[in-house]
């Protein structure tokens, strides 16, 4: 092929395109002001003016109303007659009645323009025109383009009356496909034989009147009608992923979802092939809300075939940050809604580009009838090449689930010839499968497929030289993959992202909120049914389920993961604070009803310890005067009396920097890290020798929130300073209160250890005003093992502490959840935290990462104050025998106190909820279940082990069953008494369903 043939087909592509289109008179143009969006009912109260093409009209998230009018020119008669409109930004075209109509997208938008031009600006309005009809259209505008930015410096760029002339555009996209599939072609016959056809039409199309443009279409229909004789056959169906915040805030999401589903269903009208599939309830809801007619139309496409509701999940959700019961939560709210409005059981796991992949996810699919897994993002690694394409994928509990990656590695293709032989070149299971997935359409900013996607594939259907292209639903692609399943390759545990490691920490405030939140809703949750079934307190179901949909919109995986910008997480902080203190008081309430019904017996200066884990467990509490020690049942309460001080003396003491218990023997030095750390039950030194442990570091970061350059760990590493010690005792509690200064920011820490625990607590304190630094700690231990055990949902999954291969190499930084640990069967150390995700475990160095101050998408991102906690826990035998996932629970679960006066009551002094025999069998959350007749008790098995427990009921119950996540396909299970007998296969989730009498 030369060069300089390509690029005549190209010219003549162009001039072919300039003849659609014939402008014939501006439209006068009305502009509304206003800095936030205003309703269709409002749309006048905004600032008023006149403008012209070429005026500027707003800056960055600026939005208004226009309203464009005008006359049809007598020279149009007979035409057909559209509007080129573009206001420079994003808009949608409203009726009479406030429904949207159609989306309007600025052409020159940040996209991968080897996708094509995302613009919209195309708008139908008469398909025979008379001559002087009025025009009067409303349009909603918003300046920003698919990304949250604008070329056109706020202006308005076109606003017109054409005509179309629909033969130069059939022309044009005949023209338009053979001359992409002729660049993409190796040589050979075809290639050959597309030169020839497009050279002669070249030469027949000197000018472009209609009997010249008939011929040309004739020449070019003997190519368009060669078929293919290729086996491979591309599923496509419509996409438009649009996240539901990145580089705009989530108020624009809402009008990104108006344009986008508007836009879609008026090409339905043009293109009766035409299907289109979307995810995310959330964002169905907020149509719902909206924009209620244009849902109901969404509703009947549905209903008709045209439209896939896809994705059983509330978001697309984040999957490394997200815990394990908001996951659950993903999935049942996501499922539940799609069923109620839709009628729809969605089967497929729809996460195109979250940011890796959690190996409890094949459970939590089969747990709730959800067959089918996608995505694209694995094909962004940056090391190793992803082996499959469709394939089964195998969980931690041991699940299968099918899996396929479209092998296009992306959700915009552009459907064009060039990009079907791309993709058929990259599908690795071509010999067990002649089966693929396209999505085609603009994604991420929304908008969807345009016109020129949907004539491109009527012109691919059976094309020679392309893969066979058929519009399908995707969940209709993965029925017909269901027969192969016994042939096709395995890929067990987590699906690691090779990239965007820096989303395990930055914004590291929106992280903590999320922990916070999905722990405190666990607490309500609990008290709440408690307090329904004991005292009849009504179950507070509508105010949780909505907080909990609003903590599951925040797992988005472009919110969570910290990779949006500013105004994102000010809004989603501010709304985080305030949710939890609704949820705070939620508990408090339902705790308050429920000690208002414990018996206090003779306790004459009563109080009561609230324990929401699934272990009993002995805890230090300071009354008025000293303090002492209480003991409490598993997911339950003990009423102990304030007046029980404790006077004996305690094991713990501090001198010279040598800390210690009767469990751990600490010492620090002058720069305030840590030279020693002793386990005294075996005389083992925890660290490695010749190191130091609770070293901050410093490092350079030049990435932007989503990746850490790895080329931070050949950089220099500077220390903050330490600037001032204090040492106290309080009674069974040694403090050392150590002051770090860096740069301009402060670190102040508590190192703190409690009589009895080997547990050593660093509550921190940070006030960071650094620009692309990484503030990290460290603890080198002196065992050595080649995989080290991180906490994920619903259990562990072990990575590699070396980097022997490449796929152990990429892992330099992993995400974990409450703990790391390193342990042989003899002794271990575990890194805890309360809301830190990132972390480095390389050479048996536990490496967390605190902070991130990255500078894009978001500004300023973590500049202020942190306040968090990891804890150090050195321990006997390995993480099953030395308690680990027990004391990362103990952790960030705290005793909940409440002072009484003395009472009787119907409830005991001491009572548990939910105790289980097994304490590697974790009782994860206890709520009200979703028919209001029940308790649910979700437990998981927390080893990896097989085993039997006893779990013994502190409700009365008439009946139990074992359900599924939906709360679904009962199966009796028997009670003795008030107890019930599970076995688990290792990290297997369990789910009870408890009916009282």
């Amino acid at each position: 092929m030369s060069k300089e043939t390509l690029e005549s087909f190209k010219e003549l592509e162009r001039k072919a395109k300039a003849v659609v289109y014939k402008p014939l008179a501006d439209l006068d143009a009305e502009m509304w002001w206003s800095e936030e969006p205003l309703s269709f009912a409002d749309r006048m109260k905004g600032k008023y003016s006149k403008l012209k093409v070429g005026d500027c009209w707003g800056k960055l998230w600026d939005c208004a109303w226009f309203r464009f009018t005008g006359v049809v020119p007598a020279e149009a008669a007979g035409s057909k007659v559209v509007l080129l409109i573009d206001v420079g930004g994003e808009g949608c075209v409203f009726d009479e009645e406030g429904t949207p109509l159609r989306g309007l997208t600025c052409v020159n938008s940040e996209f991968d323009l080897s996708l094509g031009l995302p613009g919209k600006r195309v708008l139908q309005f008469l398909p025979c025109a008379a001559g002087g009809e009025k025009v009067d259209i409303w349009v909603e505008a918003g300046m920003n383009d698919l990304f949250g930015k604008y070329k056109n410096d706020g202006k308005l760029v076109e606003a017109s009356i054409a005509t179309c002339n629909d033969a130069a555009r059939a022309l044009y996209y005949d023209i338009h496909v053979l001359v992409d599939l002729y660049g993409s072609l190796d040589d050979g016959y075809r290639k050959d034989e597309l030169a020839g056809i497009l050279g002669r039409v070249n030469a027949i199309l000197d000018e472009f009147t209609p009997e010249k443009m008939e011929a040309a279409r004739k020449v070019l229909d003997y190519a368009l009608e060669q078929k293919n004789s290729d086996a491979i056959t591309f599923s496509a169906i419509g996409h438009a992923h649009i996240d539901l915040a990145w580089l705009w805030p989530i108020r624009e999401t809402i009008r990104k979802g108006g344009r986008t589903f508007s836009t879609v269903l008026e090409l339905m009208e043009r293109y009766p092939e035409y299907k289109f599939g979307a995810s995310q309830a959330q964002l169905y809801q907020w149509m719902k809300e909206r924009y209620p007619k244009l849902y109901e139309k969404v509703k009947k496409r549905v209903a008709d075939g045209r439209w896939e509701v896809q994705g059983a999940l509330w978001v697309e959700c984040d999957t490394n940050v997200s815990g394990a019961e908001a996951m659950v939560r993903q999935i049942l709210y996501g499922k539940k809604f799609f069923r109620e409005e839709f009628g729809v059981d969605v089967k497929t796991f729809w996460l195109p580009d979250a940011f890796g992949f959690s190996a409890a996810i094949p459970q939590l699919m089969k747990l709730s009838g959800t067959d089918y897994f996608t995505t694209i993002k694995m094909t962004w690694n940056y090391v190793n090449i992803f082996p499959y394409n469709t394939f089964i994928w195998k969980g931690l509990d041991g699940s299968y689930v099918l899996a396929h990656i479209p092998p296009e590695g992306t959700y915009n293709s552009s459907a064009r010839p060039s990009a079907l032989r791309k993709a058929e070149k990259e599908f690795k299971q071509k010999d067990i499968s002649s089966n693929a997935l396209m999505l085609f359409g603009i994604g991420d900013g929304g908008g969807g497929p345009g016109p020129e996607h949907l004539e491109r594939i009527a012109r691919e259907h059976d094309l020679d030289g392309v893969p066979r292209v058929c519009y399908e639903h995707a969940v209709d692609f993965f029925k017909r993959l269901d027969p192969i399943r016994p042939n096709l390759p395995v890929w067990r545990g987590e699906m690691y992202l090779e990239n965007h490691q820096g989303t395990f920490t930055s914004q590291a405030k929106n992280k903590y909120y999320n922990r916070k939140l999905e722990l405190a809703l666990r607490q309500a949750e609990a008290a709440c049914r408690m307090a329904e079934l004991v005292t009849g307190l009504k179950y507070p179901e509508d105010e949780l389920v909505r907080i909990w949909k609003e903590v599951l919109l925040y797992q988005f995986h472009d919110i969570l993961p910290g990779s949006s910008i500013k105004r994102v997480y000010d809004e989603s902080c501010e709304r985080y604070a305030v949710m939890l203190e609704e949820v705070n008081k939620i508990s408090s309430g339902a705790l308050t009803a429920l000690a208002d019904c414990i018996d206090t017996g003779e306790t004459s200066a009563p109080a009561i310890a609230f324990n929401n884990t699934s272990w009993e467990r002995t805890e230090w509490i300071k009354a008025e005067n000293g303090w002492m020690k209480v003991n409490m049942p598993s997911t339950g309460y003990s009423v102990f009396s304030r007046e029980a001080v404790e006077n004996g003396s305690y094991s713990v003491s501090i001198q010279d920097g040598v800390v210690e218990n009767d469990k751990v023997k600490v010492v620090l030095n002058d720069n305030g890290f840590i030279d020693s750390v002793l386990l005294k039950s075996n005389g083992m030194e925890m660290l490695r020798e010749g190191c130091q442990g609770n070293v901050m570091t410093v490092h350079q970061d030049s990435g932007d929130a989503w990746n850490i350059d790895p080329k931070y760990l050949k950089l220099p590493i500077e220390h903050p300073k330490l600037v001032s010690r204090s040492t106290y005792i309080d009674g069974p509690k040694a403090v050392v209160r150590q002051t770090f200064e860096y740069g301009a920011s402060r670190i102040e820490q508590d190192m703190v250890l409690v009589d009895g625990s080997a547990r050593i607590d660093f509550v921190t304190r940070v006030d960071w005003h650094e620009n692309k630094k990484m503030l990290r700690v460290r603890f080198p231990a002196s065992i050595d093992v080649p995989e080290a055990a991180c906490e994920i949902q619903f259990g562990h999954v072990m990575r590699p502490t070396h980097s022997n291969t490449s796929w152990d190499l990429a892992k330099f930084e992993v995400p974990h959840h409450r703990f790391a640990d390193v342990s042989t069967p003899t002794a271990g150390l575990a890194l805890l935290n309360n809301c830190k995700y990132g972390i480095r475990v390389h050479d048996c160095v536990l490496d967390l990462n605190l902070i991130r101050s990255t500078e894009y998408p978001g500004v300023e991102a973590d500049l202020g104050a942190h306040e968090f906690t990891y804890a150090l826990y050195p321990h006997e035998g390995d993480l099953v025998a030395g308690g680990v996932v027990r004391e990362g629970y103990f952790l960030n679960v705290p005793v909940e106190i409440m002072t009484v006066n003395p009472h009787g009551g119907c409830l005991p002094v001491r009572n548990s909820l939910v105790a289980v025999s097994d304490e590697n069998v974790v009782v994860e959350s206890v709520k009200r279940s979703e028919d209001g007749k029940a308790t649910v008790i979700r437990l998981y098995e927390a080893s990896g082990a097989y085993r039997k427990s006893t779990v013994k009921l502190g409700i009365p119950a008439a009946e139990v069953k074992e359900v599924n996540l939906m709360e679904e396909n009962p199966i009796p299970v028997e009670i003795n008494k008030d107890s019930v007998e599970l076995q688990f296969h290792p990290f297997e989730i369990k789910t009870l369903y408890v009916k009282k009498p």
